[in-house]
């Protein structure tokens, strides 16, 4: 009995790991004496392997998403189905300190050349000196410039779709005397892919009814910061040179802080039989003032070369 009435402190647990104590209120009667007994279990260790199992799904899900969201969004300045592999691109500060215009010596502002085409272009080679869309243009009022949008769905400012800076641009041409049309048909209706062979099927419908058109304008968001942008596509078959010689004599006119030309290995639906510009203006982040500037810039700078 003496031994059943033992301080009941002086169990020890089985091993040294956390114990909880578990008492029972109701006394009970042994041997007609009542007491209380108290009884010491192990504590159950909780099993986090579960938990830890779990979180390592989660975040390789989350990694395969990403991945999949920067393989279809992440190529968006490039067309899908006519980009190749590209070297990495060569950024070149283009000092253009001044243009004689009118005969009056005017500064110009400095632009970002991008080489990504692999070709090693050397544009201080390329003289823009006197060179005029004047013949091409024409007097006549007839429709020699044909606007077009192949990525439609892009926005020039948070506000304001390219389409609209479409609109402004073919108005200030014509009233300018240069005939312009602006073609406003979706060519990404279902995706960057496929969008440069819809603007191809349009121009050859548009140039049954405007024949002497000489001049294609794409117009786009801008692919390098949200200014403004030149690009050409070095593609064989895209009468690259000659779109390269247009958009260096303009770059070299355009009085716009931070302007820049590219050059990619792929066509980028320059290859129309047309002379091509491949115009980029604002984005998203860019404000409509912003996007307006950009545009005027063009503008002047385009009027330049048409004299």
């Amino acid at each position: 009995m003496s031994e059943m009435n033992a301080d009941k402190n002086s169990l020890k647990p089985c091993d040294d790991r956390a114990t909880e104590r578990v008492e029972f209120n109701e006394p009970i009667e042994l041997f007609g004496v009542e007491t209380h007994i108290s009884l010491k279990r192990k504590k159950r260790r909780r099993n986090y392997y579960p938990v830890f199992l779990g979180f390592c799904k989660l975040i390789s899900l989350f990694l395969a998403f990403a991945a999949l969201f920067y393989i279809v969004f992440g190529g968006k300045t490039q067309n899908l189905s006519d980009a190749g592999d590209a070297t990495a691109p060569d950024r070149e500060a283009v000092a253009t300190p001044s243009t004689t215009i009118g005969g009056k010596e005017e500064e110009t502002s400095a632009f970002v050349f991008l080489d990504e085409s692999g070709k090693g272009i050397d544009i201080n080679a390329l003289s823009t000196d006197s060179y005029t869309l004047a013949p091409l243009i024409g007097a006549e009022r007839e429709v020699r410039v044909i606007i077009m949008h192949s990525h439609s769905s892009e926005r020039a400012s948070e506000n304001m779709g390219v389409a609209a800076l479409g609109e402004e641009l073919c108005k200030r041409l014509n009233e300018a005397g240069i005939g312009a049309y602006h073609c406003t048909d979706k060519m990404d209706k279902n995706g960057v892919i496929g969008a440069y062979d819809n603007m191809r099927s349009s121009l050859s419908s548009l140039l049954k009814s405007y024949p002497k058109a000489v001049l294609l304008i794409d117009l786009h968001d801008s692919d390098v910061g949200d200014g403004l942008t030149l690009t050409v596509g070095a593609d064989e078959g895209a009468g690259w040179t000659e779109n390269l010689t247009l958009a260096l004599a303009l770059c070299r006119k355009i009085r716009l802080d931070g302007h820049s030309l590219r050059v990619l290995p792929s066509a980028i639906g320059q290859d129309n039989g047309l002379l091509s510009i491949h115009l980029g203006i604002g984005g998203e982040k860019q404000t409509e003032e912003g996007a307006i500037a950009a545009l005027d810039a063009f503008i002047e700078a385009f009027f330049e070369v048409c004299r």
